[in-house]
């Protein structure tokens, strides 16, 4: 959710550097861009609430989604630190972040929390 509120105020100079990478200004709307960081924003609440309640599931749609996310940003890098270096540096740690939270829910005491849930719900 950080990167959607880092992408709120760096949306400008994003526009920018893509119009001076000769995108045509119709290809780049700023509804368009706001719309999609909302919907991130929703999907990921949607995960994390899902987490909450030890669903297993969503643990690893949230790992896959990870996954994706560094092989995409690894890709990215450049154009994202010829926006801004304020940018890039706080792209990383943001990346940095995310990976640490899925080796925190991927630690034996998460599993077992996990376990403890479904065990749990299982019993109700």
């Amino acid at each position: 959710m950080a990167g959607v509120v880092v992408l709120f105020f760096f949306l400008p100079n994003m526009m920018a550097h893509m119009q001076a990478q000769g995108l045509p200004t119709e290809a780049i709307s700023g509804g368009v861009m706001y719309g999609a960081a909302l919907a991130g924003v929703l999907f990921v609440g949607i995960l994390c609430f899902f987490i909450a309640r030890g669903n297993n599931v969503a643990r690893w749609v949230w790992a896959v989604f990870t996954a994706y996310g560094f092989i995409s940003a690894i890709g990215g890098m450049g154009m994202t630190f010829g926006i801004s270096p304020l940018f890039g540096v706080i792209g990383i740690a943001l990346q940095l972040l995310t990976i640490a939270s899925v080796v925190l829910l991927f630690m034996p005491v998460s599993t077992a929390w996990f376990k403890a849930v479904k065990q749990a719900k299982l019993a109700s």
